[in-house]
């Protein structure tokens, strides 16, 4: 089931404590099994999932309510259908995206120089 802006502003950082909503900062997605690499990003069917670069875990879905090739891209990124399925990923370097939380608004941005790429909306409920 994939994630609400509604339900990732009310869990609280693992750091601190505060919720998303009371949290200052944006904060990272990143997986439990290799905190420090990168994510692959697929859109489809109004989801963009995260899975890590290294297992291929899944990390997290989050809800857009976007169809395919209506996110807001910062720069035009590499995008490969497959099945249907769009993998996004930068044009700059090849070693994966990183992607940061705040407010309901996810943005990605490439792993190696940290250049952002695209950001959208997460539904809200």
């Amino acid at each position: 089931m994939a994630l609400t802006a509604e339900k990732l502003d009310a869990t609280p950082c693992h750091c601190c404590g505060l919720t998303h909503r009371e949290h200052p900062e944006p904060f990272d997605l990143q997986g439990r099994c290799h905190p420090d690499a990168a994510l692959h990003v697929v859109h489809s069917d109004g989801e963009l999932r995260f899975s890590c670069t290294v297992c291929g875990r899944r990390v997290t879905t989050l809800a857009t309510g976007r169809p395919r090739g209506r996110l807001a891209w910062l720069s035009k990124p590499k995008v490969l259908e497959v099945d249907g399925e769009q993998h996004v990923s930068p044009r700059c370097h090849a070693e994966g995206s990183r992607a940061q939380y705040r407010l309901g608004e996810v943005k990605l941005s490439c792993a190696a120089c940290r250049r952002p790429y695209a950001r959208c909306r997460v539904d809200e409920t």
